[in-house]
């Protein structure tokens, strides 16, 4: 839903320029998505998850590395504290007891929103 939703409010807000960047992200996103939707092993679904995410994603965290100040700290903040958040719903919180199976995309997503926080927050100190 999250990712929708920032698709949706890109489409209707964003500049509507798309890069060759986008369009190869969005193509090898959506054949990975389809790939992941066919998958019948638990781990490989995970990995192309996280790899969906990550390659969909990419145009965004390119576009926040060059302007930072194109992206809202309160709502990357947002985004950044429900995915640390979640880290609560893991089954033990002692990190020597996790798998990758287990935390690994939670773990991707927080590097990813903390990524774009990180890179507004030091645009804005400067």
């Amino acid at each position: 839903i999250g990712c929708s939703g920032v698709a949706v409010l890109a489409l209707r807000f964003g500049n509507r320029v798309v890069t060759r960047l986008d369009a190869a992200c969005g193509l090898l996103a959506g054949v990975s998505l389809l790939l992941l939707v066919l998958a019948e092993d638990p781990v490989t679904a995970l990995f192309l998850a996280i790899f969906t995410d990550t390659v969909a994603g990419l145009p965004t965290l390119v576009a926040v590395a060059r302007d930072p100040r194109s992206e809202s700290l309160t709502a990357w903040a947002v985004f950044l504290v429900g995915g640390m958040l979640n880290v609560l719903a893991f089954p033990s919180l002692n990190p020597a007891t996790w798998t990758f199976e287990v935390v690994g995309y939670t773990l991707v997503v927080i590097s990813q929103q903390g990524f774009v926080v990180g890179r507004i927050l030091v645009a804005r100190l400067r």
